[in-house]
């Protein structure tokens, strides 16, 4: 068993945070909550991941100008082989703007946390 943290996020509300022992193997998962809670979860996991492959392929047939028909068709033939891949749990939106904000180079940064401050401070004078 592993002892994860989890965070659970609504809105505005403050976060909530808790910590949860969870097995580290499929044989231990199973044990844990049982075969077909695994199953059902694992399956329900690989259709949502196949769902969003075929949406970013739907996205970049889209960007390059191509048809319904041409897309449509090589979503086809692209899930005939297509695999789910082991993702690591998403990045959190803080992780995200860290990591987008590490990539501009000072100058660039400087600017939009000084235009990001001056709405804060505007949509506080409005409230």
């Amino acid at each position: 068993m592993q002892t994860i943290e989890v965070v659970a996020k609504r809105g505005t509300d403050p976060d909530v945070s808790v910590s949860y022992d969870i097995a580290e193997t499929l044989a231990e998962l199973s044990e844990q909550f049982g075969e077909d809670i695994v199953f059902n979860h694992g399956k329900r996991s690989i259709v949502i991941a196949l769902q969003g492959f075929m949406r970013s392929m739907m996205d970049q047939g889209k960007e390059a100008g191509k048809s319904f028909p041409e897309i449509s068709n090589a979503i086809v033939e692209a899930v005939k082989t297509w695999k789910p891949s082991t993702k690591r749990a998403p990045k959190s939106t803080q992780e995200k703007a860290r990591d987008i904000l590490s990539r501009l180079s000072p100058a660039e940064r400087a600017a939009l946390l000084k235009e990001y401050r001056g709405k804060g401070a505007q949509q506080q004078e409005a409230a």
